[in-house]
């Protein structure tokens, strides 16, 4: 079957990525689904619905909100605690807010890493970069595998009929890789510098502003992809350091080859 295109999309989806979880505190690769979110994790999560909520306060919106997660502890407390929050405090932004828990929005199977250093992602990221779409490096899920339970999944939601905006909460590589769907780059580069299409860096920690000593937590950054009247795909986010905000459009994550310390993904 062939894959969706993003420019058939009716909806406005956003993306995020999911709190700070105990592996990620660990620092260790884990699929386990019962791991769920820290505390710091659970005011990460209500800090960027706050955010989120200013940020589309005056901005013309439907009177519907999907909000479609991974069945992961961590990432449907995200979720929770992000569709409560913007209930509690900005009750009247929709009229409507649905919540969908799906296993396809899961983390990419990182095969036998399993339970093994963070650091080892870029052994994958390294093969996915070299290799291609459909390599399994080390037994983990391959990028084509990714895409097409994702984009699926996004196709079915949109072809719903509904007006609605749906945000959905995933994983670090699982939005890295969407990603390029969504601007139309190779799925092997979802983890480098891609010039002129640079993407967003999804993870916990960014190195590339080291200097700042900051770390950055993703529910922190909101991404809208959108296309206007003429099929134009438009990806706008905002990334939040502490007290410095930093346009996607300006920002340029480091490449595999750089000697930045790795993310802490899942």
């Amino acid at each position: 079957m062939a894959r969706a295109k993003p420019t058939d999309l009716k909806c406005k989806w956003f993306g995020l990525r999911h709190a700070e979880s105990n592996a990620n505190r660990q620092g260790i690769i884990i699929s386990d689904p019962k791991s769920g979110a820290t505390q710091e994790g659970v005011r990460q999560a209500k800090e960027s619905a706050e955010r989120w909520c200013q940020s589309i306060r005056e901005l013309q919106r439907p009177d519907r909100l999907l909000i479609l997660t991974s069945d992961f502890s961590r990432a449907s407390q995200t979720a929770d605690v992000f569709r409560k929050t913007i209930m509690e405090q900005q009750p009247t932004l929709f009229s409507q807010i649905d919540y969908e828990v799906t296993p396809i929005l899961r983390e990419r199977v990182f095969g036998d890493l399993e339970g093994k250093s963070n650091e080892l992602y870029s052994l994958i990221w390294e093969d996915d970069l070299n290799q291609g779409e459909d390599f399994e490096s080390h037994g983990s899920e391959s990028i084509r595998a990714v895409l097409d339970r994702v984009t699926s999944l996004i196709a079915q939601t949109d072809s719903r009929g509904v007006d609605q905006w749906i945000i959905f909460v995933s994983h670090g590589d699982v939005l890295q890789i969407t990603q390029t769907w969504f601007r139309s780059i190779a799925g092997r580069l979802h983890r480098t510098d891609c010039s002129n299409n640079t993407l967003p860096r999804l993870s916990q920690f960014d190195t590339n502003i080291s200097n700042l000593d900051l770390i950055i937590y993703i529910p922190l950054l909101i991404l809208a992809i959108h296309h206007d009247a003429r099929g134009q795909r438009s990806l706008k986010a905002i990334l939040h350091y502490s007290k410095i905000m930093i346009r996607a459009d300006q920002f340029c994550p480091p490449t595999l080859s750089s000697s930045n310390r790795p993310d802490s993904e899942n």
